[in-house]
């Protein structure tokens, strides 16, 4: 005899939190059916259409049947006659409509997911949810050889409450549009791709912004906007809904770059960049220095971001530097010069306490291509006069260098992402929450470990969101 449950949802992606409910709804009863949201009728921020959705939902070997709900979910409940109606733990205590007609059809209404730290909410995101700590993997050799102890880090990061933080770089509009493949062109060898939903994201040095902003006391942030700007709303209305103090200084000359991914199947299949060739006058050096210098007074962090798009040029930033270090000596900074698509040059961020390039951009400062990273990783700490270098690896971690008096000390964070969505912002989350553990007192061994928790998290979501620092929280508190 089937004892059947029902569970109703939206159902984007499919990840491990959907397979927990799906497990413990087959603890209830013996028989599964799902209730797929249509298009039409779902309220959330749906990027997938339903019957992808279904056919996910459909592919899970929990469920035994699965539907799409295109009327009233009244008269889905009242077709298949569940025992079982599961809900999260969330609507116990809300209004629950449906409740009366669950009675009258002799079905239980139950609340919870099988697991107290996860309710309905977590887990029935669309793809640009946020990310499970059990997607994290941790260096247990890596934390073993540099004595990190996970409950001293998490005593350092509760200082954050008192830090003051002046982020400095230009905005970039992150775009994903997610398409749908509908087979060969007949003129030409290409796959043509239908367009299904798009979304805008704050990007470039907005986005590191964003993921401090709750963490600390205070966040300015500085940056070029061109006037009568078309995104301006956007971006001012998004900083402000993070708490984050933003100063534009307009340029008519200046356009806010647009970076657009087109996405199929959780990997980015072709991108385009839109902006224009910018160099910055002399007059708008001094209107940007001015406001920096009115800016940085009692700030402990300066990040400066830098996509190489024009804003930060190799003058404005040597001034920036010398301007911070004459008010706050004691004054942590921190500089990331991106050069995956335009000329960049890290040679700018001389004598600050981090850079954290890519192993393509150390290597372009070197020029010898063939010289071992740990001594291509040593040769840019000398000459730059830096405190810290990180190279970040990709998928194989990080690799840190630093100096104590005479020695060079170098070791390797090996990669703890268990799950890779989307690699866009990893490099932004890194520098930011490394910046974070030094401003609190951190070693580099100590902060690098919190940014590689931070860069973990963020490439398990799709888009470019601040991140939940509670699950950094719940991570280093795990035992």
């Amino acid at each position: 005899m089937k004892n059947k449950v029902l569970i109703i949802g939206n159902f984007n992606v499919i990840h491990i939190g959907h397979l927990r409910l799906f497990s413990y709804a087959k603890k209830i009863a013996n028989h599964l059916i799902v209730g797929v949201i249509s298009d039409e009728t779902s309220r959330a921020n749906l990027l997938i259409g339903q019957d992808k959705r279904l056919d996910g939902v459909k592919s899970n070997k929990f469920v035994d049947e699965a539907y799409i709900i295109n009327g009233n979910l009244k008269d889905f409940i009242s077709k298949y006659k569940p025992n079982y109606f599961l809900k999260g733990k969330e609507f116990e205590n809300q209004k629950n409509p449906e409740k009366k007609l669950l009675d009258k059809i002799n079905c239980k209404l139950i609340f919870g997911s099988g697991d107290e730290q996860l309710s309905v909410s977590d887990i029935i995101k669309d793809e640009f949810g946020e990310s499970k700590i059990n997607n994290i993997v941790d260096d247990y050799d890596y934390c073993n050889r540099h004595n990190i102890s996970k409950v001293d880090l998490l005593k350092k990061i509760k200082k954050l409450k008192n830090i003051k933080a002046l982020v400095v770089g230009e905005n970039i509009i992150d775009r994903y549009i997610l398409t749908q493949p509908l087979g060969m062109s007949q003129e030409t060898s290409l796959v043509v791709h239908k367009p299904l939903e798009k979304k805008d994201f704050l990007g470039g040095a907005s986005i590191i912004a964003m993921h401090i902003a709750n963490l600390i006391s205070q966040t300015d942030y500085l940056s070029l906007i061109e006037k009568k700007d078309n995104y301006f709303n956007f971006i001012n209305l998004k900083l402000k809904k993070n708490n984050i103090n933003s100063y534009f200084v307009e340029d008519e000359t200046y356009k806010t770059i647009i970076k657009t991914r087109y996405r199929l199947d959780n990997n980015t299949i072709f991108r385009t960049n839109e902006f224009l060739n910018f160099n910055v006058s002399k007059n708008l050096e001094n209107k940007i220095l001015k406001k920096f210098t009115q800016l940085i007074k009692n700030k402990n962090l300066l990040i400066l971001s830098d996509f190489n798009y024009g804003f930060l040029s190799k003058n404005i930033v040597a001034k920036m530097i010398k301007i911070a270090k004459k008010l706050n000596n004691k004054i942590i900074i921190s500089g990331d010069s991106q050069t995956s698509s335009q000329n960049g040059d890290i040679s700018k961020f001389e004598g600050i306490d981090l850079i954290t390039p890519t192993e393509i951009e150390a290597r372009k400062y070197i020029t010898k291509t063939s010289t071992g990273l740990a001594v291509v990783s040593q040769k840019i700490l000398k000459k730059l006069k830096l405190k810290n270098l990180v190279i970040t690896l990709n998928k194989n971690g990080i690799l840190i260098d630093t100096k104590t008096k005479s020695k060079y000390k170098t070791d390797k964070i090996n990669s703890l992402a268990n799950i890779v969505v989307d690699t866009a912002g990893a490099g932004d989350a890194f520098i930011t929450y490394t910046s974070l553990g030094l401003v609190v007192g951190a070693n580099i061994w100590e902060s690098s470990y919190l940014g590689s928790l931070a860069s973990a998290i963020h490439v398990n979501t799709m888009g470019n969101e601040k991140i939940n620092f509670q699950i950094i929280k719940n991570f280093l508190s795990k035992v």
